[in-house]
Parts: structure tokens; C-alpha cells; sequence
């Protein structure tokens, strides 16, 4: 393979490993109660993150998310990684 393609293979293959383990990779949404959420990769429900369970992801960070449980219908996830911070502009006067 050419090295270009082969990195992109290759982190493919590890995304589809860590799926299989239950870990998913996304993009994490914060609401004003601190609650994250990111979408699940087969188009179900997002997957419900709770405060104590962010760590310390931000959000718009690219994060890794285990599936712990689910409640009234909702996967429930906790943050297992951050993967990618997101780079937000602040401003003071």
C-alpha cells in the first residue's frame, strides 16, 4: 500500500476493533446541565453521557465512549478517552 492509504487504513481498522469492543469514537455535545451526548454509529439514539462521567472532555472534543448501561431506553456511556481537543477561541476585554 501506498504510506498515505496505509495510515488511513490502519486507523480504520483500529476505529472498527475498538467498536467491536464496545468503545465508540465521536464527537461529543455538551447541553447547559453539563449532560454530553454523541451520535451512535448505527444511527440509533445518541448515546447519553452524565456529568461524572465526562472527565474532563469539553465540548466538540472528539472523544472514545464505552457503553455502560442503558436507562428509560437511553444507552448510557462514559468518556474512556479524549482523542481529539476541540480549539475554541475565548475573548477578554
Amino acid at each position: 500500500m501506498v504510506n498515505g492509504h496505509e495510515s488511513w487504513y490502519s486507523d480504520f481498522v483500529k476505529m472498527q476493533q475498538k467498536q467491536k469492543l464496545g468503545k465508540i469514537a465521536g464527537i461529543i455535545s455538551l447541553n447547559s446541565k453539563g449532560v454530553g451526548f454523541i451520535p451512535h454509529p448505527n444511527g440509533k439514539e445518541d448515546i447519553r453521557i452524565e456529568p461524572n462521567k465526562i472527565h474532563t472532555a469539553l465540548n466538540r472534543d472528539e472523544v472514545e465512549v464505552v457503553v455502560v448501561g442503558k436507562a428509560r431506553g437511553q444507552n448510557l456511556g462514559e468518556v474512556t478517552q479524549i482523542l481529539i481537543k476541540s480549539f475554541i477561541r475565548t475573548f477578554s476585554s
